[in-house]
């Protein structure tokens, strides 16, 4: 118990420092950005980003997310953890290149019809491509290192890629250089290549720590892995219907171009909250209970017990922050003539977070290689909130969000009723005063100073 207590403590600090350093940087750089170019270039801009981390995405089938049910296996023996990987990232390679040619295909073919291709060049296209597949070996890597408490050596690799990345691009453009697609995109895939080949070096340094040769047989997890690929890569698409990047453009066209605005700055905000407790705490409970996965039950319970109780202390500093500091994040809530209420703008934020609350249960369920029964929690999901929207003209904004957040609030019952009657886990929701303490200090000292 002891030692996950450690494990939990070291991670959360270094994952933490990671998350709030590197969202912070790329924030403020995305907002200079915005500044010093027009809205086409920007929109251009924002648009090649987002279709590249959904190719990575796409592009992963699952493989990020079905380390840890293995890790404590593969760590037995130092071939059979080379070998993982070596067999492994065969399919995103493959499907990296199978993905490029389908873009080239379209490009060609269908250039006339989407305006952003034709604005895209080969060689740069050859480049995005290039970026794809590098940030997609990318994820594998850095999952990898948490899950083997590498934290403070990713946490230093990441700040030092968003420090010189960002600071490339704003160098290159003080001596001349204009802001385009080349500008923000080859020092990127320059600091990816770069950034992989350091990640590398410590895993390859972790590998060749490990056992020679596993003292016990190990049975084959070929099955089992392909299992948990195929399971847990539904279960990454299911979870696009609550992304911010789907909720704004729908509310947007729901209830009018008027609100687009106000739901725009709240999904940034929503996203920069999301990403860093998402990466925080789902880095951290996939390592802890990876950890933990060979352990006795009483740990795992332990191991869930814990990082649920920080993760909802940090829930709770956010709404608190909120709570006390709303009307200075939204005083330009005003959309023309209409008026966005408070309440409307803060269920928004509430559905955006509502897929934090889920983390530590998803770790589990993929650890303990449970990820079909999730995938039943998820279809159900989407099936409920694809009839509230369906039927969305015969309610009011308000209601609308209401019941989307419901169904939200029901799942989430729904599926911690399942897992303490299967495996007697439970989170923990019990407030401490010394955090919330800080969470009022943190909230009062920006209402203070800005």
């Amino acid at each position: 118990m002891k030692e996950l207590s450690q494990y939990l403590k070291k991670s959360l600090m270094w994952v933490s420092f990671e998350a709030l350093s590197y969202q912070l940087i790329l924030l403020t750089h995305q907002i200079a950005l915005s500044r010093v170019c027009d809205c086409a270039l920007y929109g251009l801009i924002g648009t090649t980003f987002s279709l590249v981390y959904l190719f990575v995405a796409l592009t992963d089938f699952g493989l990020e997310s079905s380390i840890s049910p293995f890790f404590a296996t593969l760590t037995k023996d130092k071939k059979l953890f080379k070998r993982f990987f070596t067999i492994q990232l065969l399919p995103n390679i493959c499907s990296v290149g199978v993905f490029f040619a389908l873009v080239l295909g379209i490009k060609f073919l269908l250039a006339s019809r989407l305006t952003i291709l034709n604005l895209i060049d080969l060689p740069m296209l050859c480049m995005l491509g290039a970026l794809v597949l590098s940030e997609n070996i990318k994820k594998t890597l850095r999952t990898t290192m948490h899950l083997a408490f590498l934290n403070q050596e990713v946490a230093f690799i990441e700040f030092g890629t968003i420090i010189g990345y960002t600071a490339t691009i704003w160098a290159l453009y003080a001596f001349g250089s204009p802001v385009s697609l080349h500008l923000i995109f080859v020092p990127m895939l320059i600091t990816s290549v770069i950034s992989n080949g350091v990640m590398f070096f410590f895993l390859r340094r972790f590998a060749h720590a490990l056992p020679q040769q596993s003292p016990e047989k190990i049975p084959s997890l070929k099955k089992r892995i392909a299992k948990s690929r195929g399971f847990n890569y539904m279960n990454q698409l299911s979870h696009l219907i609550f992304s911010s990047n789907f909720l704004v453009p729908f509310f947007a066209m729901q209830f009018g171009l008027a609100h687009a605005g106000v739901f725009k700055l709240v999904s940034h905000i929503a996203y920069c909250t999301t990403a860093i407790l998402r990466k925080t705490f789902g880095v951290t409970s996939d390592a802890l209970l990876a950890k933990a996965k060979e352990m006795s039950w009483e740990a795992k319970r332990s191991a869930f017990l814990q990082v649920t109780q920080k993760l909802h202390h940090a829930l709770y500093g956010v709404i608190i922050f909120l709570a006390i500091n709303y009307n200075k994040i939204i005083a330009y809530k005003n959309a023309g003539a209409q008026t966005i209420s408070g309440p409307l703008v803060y269920l928004f934020f509430i559905i955006c977070l509502s897929e934090i609350i889920f983390i530590t249960y998803e770790k589990f369920y993929i650890t303990q290689e449970k990820a079909a029964r999730l995938l039943a929690f998820n279809i159900t999901s989407m099936v409920l909130t694809y009839g509230a929207i369906r039927y969305a003209a015969d309610f009011s904004k308000l209601g609308l969000l209401l019941i989307i957040l419901a169904i939200r609030a029901g799942m989430f019952a729904l599926l911690s009723l399942a897992s303490f009657y299967t495996w007697k886990i439970k989170p923990q929701w019990k407030i401490q005063a010394r955090y919330v303490a800080f969470a009022f200090s943190i909230a009062i000292g920006f209402f203070v100073l800005f």
